[in-house]
């Protein structure tokens, strides 16, 4: 298998981001039925997105040097990215339990992971999942794709 460049698999990495980046609004905006909601979820998710491709997007492009992606760790990625996403979402709740201890103490309650974090890791997931399989249809410039000379007759004589 041949290794991809650095360069490439970053601008996968963040061609992954952004598309997700882009669908994720466009899906959330059509849940609420407001062009608002698009906008806003454009605007107010950039931190978000930018943090996860921190924590998942860089290391998965530099380690993929070492490791080519096979089925397992492209699985492996999504889970990962499903977990990231999940716990940004569940980072804002978390900071605000532990840095106002005066407060009212809510307790952490299984269902909380039914909402935003649950989008947080179905959005988490598609990125790693799309970086994936963009790595996989990569053809890298100056080599050409093998073409199946088995299937196809050279020349008319050989009908």
């Amino acid at each position: 298998m041949a290794r991809i460049a650095l360069r490439a698999r970053l601008g996968f990495s963040l061609t992954a981001v952004g598309v997700t980046w882009l669908l994720s609004g466009i899906a959330f905006s059509i849940y609420l039925r407001d062009i608002n909601a698009l906008l806003a979820f454009w605007i107010w998710s950039i931190p978000f997105f930018a943090v996860g491709w921190v924590i998942v997007g860089i290391p998965m492009a530099a380690l993929d040097y070492q490791h080519p992606l096979t089925l397992g760790s492209s699985s492996i990625l999504g889970i990962t990215g499903a977990v990231a996403g999940g716990m940004i979402m569940l980072a804002p709740a978390a900071i605000a339990r532990w840095t106002s201890p005066h407060t009212h103490f809510v307790p952490f309650a299984w269902s909380e992971l039914a909402g935003w974090p649950a989008l947080g890791a179905a959005i988490g997931a598609a990125g790693p999942l799309l970086y994936s399989w963009l790595l996989s249809r990569y053809v890298s410039p100056g080599k050409e794709r093998l073409q199946d000379t088995d299937s196809v007759p050279a020349s008319a004589s050989d009908l």
